[in-house]
């Protein structure tokens, strides 16, 4: 959702997981684009949206890359 009101406030987006998504939820590429984490460097970015997690370390391998870039992190959690 937050990708497709991004794009339409014309925003480049691009989506990255730190996992491929389980088969069950093979449908979600449908609704949006995203790829998984397969090394090596981040795409060019400003910010990172870091959704329903509030800690890199739950990034998996993304979070070296994510510590060591320049970037603004935001954090969209509702846990405490």
């Amino acid at each position: 959702g937050l990708a497709g009101v991004l794009r339409a406030l014309g925003k480049e987006v691009a989506v990255l997981n730190p996992d491929p998504p389980e088969p069950r939820y093979a449908y979600l590429g449908r609704a949006v684009e995203f790829g998984a984490y397969r090394g090596g460097a981040l795409p060019a970015h400003d910010v990172v949206v870091l959704l329903d997690g509030r800690h890199l370390s739950r990034t998996g391998a993304l979070e070296g890359p994510l510590r060591a870039a320049p970037s603004l992190k935001l954090v969209v959690d509702h846990h405490v």
